[in-house]
């Protein structure tokens, strides 16, 4: 075995690159540094390739003698695709069937693909219509012969979040605002929820999907079952709030479904909210 990484530079994908890499499996990251996604860590031994090269994909399977990938390299939020649509749809869509036909042609035994619970939101923005697009190709070329599993993970959260992305996630958001003001702001009434997700368990779960190669074609939700609100993040964290109007994209409530993840790849998210939280804000003081 010896597994290749897309975005291995991200934020998900350094955590799973470094858990690979733990598990004494062989692993290869590629990253190309898109400066709207951040800055990155090259701290990895991370090759600059691009996703949506043919050449570059098919000279790193065959080059690094690649036999599993997990493709998590995209662009990751609404604000960034809804500005960038153009890109947007090159890397994340186009960028997933290189991926997928690179694979095929070599015949790599195993691809997982990152989705996203934007896909359950009815906020029809371009970002959605990627990850729609992305489930549509897993399922696509399941049937061409190649082994690929989507995993749609809810709201990833966790240590070494990007604060320079075009469009910070919302813990990294929270984080870097209470660094300059003491304050948290939230869009909307924070009222809205989300399934709150460690990278750590992410990171688990894409491990362990490698030899569930029964499960081919589906996208399966990441996720904890449990909904907490804005507000409530907030209060946990002891922090005041400033309320700012709505964000384009953003869904009052985003549910998944846990049960496919248990029945077919025997994974339960183990970190709970209150105690991983304090990973995602380095400028709070742990209690």
């Amino acid at each position: 075995m010896r597994v290749l990484v897309t975005g291995a530079a991200g934020f998900l994908g350094r955590h799973v690159f470094n858990l690979l890499a733990q598990s004494q499996i062989p692993v290869v990251g590629i990253d190309n540094y898109d400066p709207l996604c951040g800055a990155g860590l090259p701290m990895l031994p991370v090759i600059k390739a691009d996703v949506r090269d043919f050449s570059d994909m098919e000279g790193v399977i065959l080059g690094e003698k690649i036999t599993h990938i997990m493709h998590l390299a995209a662009y990751g939020r609404n604000l960034t695709c809804q500005d960038h649509p153009l890109a947007a749809w090159d890397v994340n869509v186009t960028g997933t069937e290189v991926v997928l036909e690179a694979a095929r042609r070599n015949k790599v035994h195993r691809v997982l693909v990152c989705s996203s619970n934007i896909v359950l939101s009815d906020q029809r923005t371009v970002y959605r219509s990627t990850k729609v697009a992305v489930e549509a190709l897993v399922e696509a070329y399941s049937s061409l012969g190649v082994s690929v599993l989507g995993l749609r993970p809810s709201n990833i959260y966790g240590a070494g979040q990007s604060k320079t992305e075009y469009q910070m996630c919302a813990f990294a958001g929270l984080d870097s605002c209470y660094a300059k003001e003491g304050i948290f702001r939230i869009s909307g009434d924070g009222t809205q929820t989300r399934d709150w997700v460690h990278a750590s368990d992410v990171a688990r779960a894409f491990v362990g999907s490698i030899g569930f190669f029964e499960a081919t074609g589906m996208t399966i939700d990441i996720a904890t079952g449990v909904q907490t609100s804005m507000n409530a993040i907030a209060d946990m964290l002891g922090v005041p709030v400033v309320y700012e109007k709505p964000r384009l994209g953003d869904a009052k409530r985003l549910v998944s479904d846990t049960k496919r993840a248990h029945d077919f790849l025997m994974f339960d998210a183990e970190v709970p909210l209150k105690t991983g939280i304090w990973d995602a804000f380095p400028s709070l003081k742990k209690p």
